[in-house]
């Protein structure tokens, strides 16, 4: 309807019809504007799941977040105390080792000082038996020395008190030998014998 259209017309016919066109209008836009309503709720309800799904979706996955780092707390728990479990052992172990190592050293220097002690007693015994040794040949060797002195002061004295020209003739008469060889040796005994005994 143009401009003219409404001079022209009667007023009756004209508040009418606008009236008509208004509420058409009217009904338009409400129905339009319903239909944005509609929409937009159902976006918004659309939007909304797939927020709510979203957030769902964030939730289990900050749940499992959750879960892994619980997880890895407790394995690194584990691993740490695995770790100091061991290394506590290895420093008990260590510590065992030192003194075993002490202890060995320890006896090493008691066995060391026992075998010096052995050591010196020993040659404190050998020196004592050698001096024994020494002492009984040196009284051996005096005794036979005395027993020879004795044995020849024995014989001097056979040989002075004894002649020796009677000496011989028993000796040489009992072999059968003559008067000659009798006189022979009585003056080799006088000249030879005698004189060498000391007398």
């Amino acid at each position: 309807m143009s401009d003219q259209d409404i001079h022209t017309r009667p007023t009756a016919e004209i508040d009418t019809r606008s009236v008509a066109i208004l509420t058409d209008l009217i009904q338009s836009n409400h129905r339009e504007t319903k239909e944005a309503i509609r929409v937009i709720r159902e976006e918004s309800a659309r939007r909304g799941a797939e927020t709510k799904e979203a957030l769902e979706t964030l939730a289990r996955a900050d749940h499992r977040l959750f879960e892994a780092h619980s997880q890895l707390e407790t394995k690194v728990d584990g691993k740490l105390e695995a770790l100091a479990d061991r290394v506590k052992k290895l420093e008990d172990d260590r510590t065992s080792m030192q003194t075993t190592v002490r202890e060995g050293f320890a006896e090493n220097r008691r066995s060391v000082d026992e075998l010096k002690e052995t050591f010196k007693s020993t040659e404190k015994a050998m020196v004592v038996h050698v001096e024994q040794m020494q002492s009984t040949l040196t009284s051996a060797a005096e005794a036979e020395a005395i027993a020879r002195l004795e044995w020849s002061n024995k014989m001097a004295e056979v040989a002075r008190n004894v002649d020796a020209k009677q000496i011989a003739k028993v000796v040489l008469y009992s072999m059968g030998a003559g008067a000659f060889v009798v006189g022979t040796i009585v003056a080799i005994v006088k000249s030879v014998i005698l004189p060498l005994m000391g007398h």
